[in-house]
């Protein structure tokens, strides 16, 4: 929300928001999220996050 409204950086928003749509599709979740699988770390999550926008 900061990059789109407060920065006027629609583009990146957009980058970061499929970035994590897709790590969450791929069934990546940290333990706030994670069910009966074996969660990731935040930094491990941020790492998935980073390469699928670099993708």
């Amino acid at each position: 929300m900061m990059l789109r409204y407060s920065f006027n950086l629609g583009d990146a928003a957009d980058a970061i928001e499929t970035a994590i749509q897709k790590a969450l599709a791929d069934g990546y979740r940290t333990a706030d999220l994670a069910d009966d699988s074996k969660p990731l770390s935040t930094s491990e999550m941020g790492d998935i996050i980073a390469k699928n926008i670099l993708a």
